[in-house]
């Protein structure tokens, strides 16, 4: 893999964490604000696809990689936690 393709591989690493940790937050909220079909269409698929892509990106076994997913994770899981201070 050449530079720029994992560049853009980390980049998406880093959007895969974002989204699942987006999804982990907000589960509730999206469930009642677009309701039941939706909430089982939409929500459920959106978790089963970021996990695929996360264990995609856990088979290429870069330590890197793995990183920026964990990294997008966190930051998006704890943002509101440090920004009211």
């Amino acid at each position: 893999m050449n530079e720029t393709e994992y560049i853009l591989n980390g980049l998406f690493a880093f959007g895969v964490g974002w989204f699942i940790a987006y999804l982990v937050r907000n589960y509730n909220r999206l469930w009642t604000k677009w309701g039941i079909f939706i909430g089982f269409v939409i929500l459920l698929t959106g978790i089963i696809y970021s996990l695929f892509l996360s264990t995609m990106i856990a088979d290429r076994n870069d330590v890197i990689l793995s990183s920026l997913l964990a990294l997008g994770f966190v930051i998006r899981f704890f943002k509101h936690r440090f920004e009211n201070k």
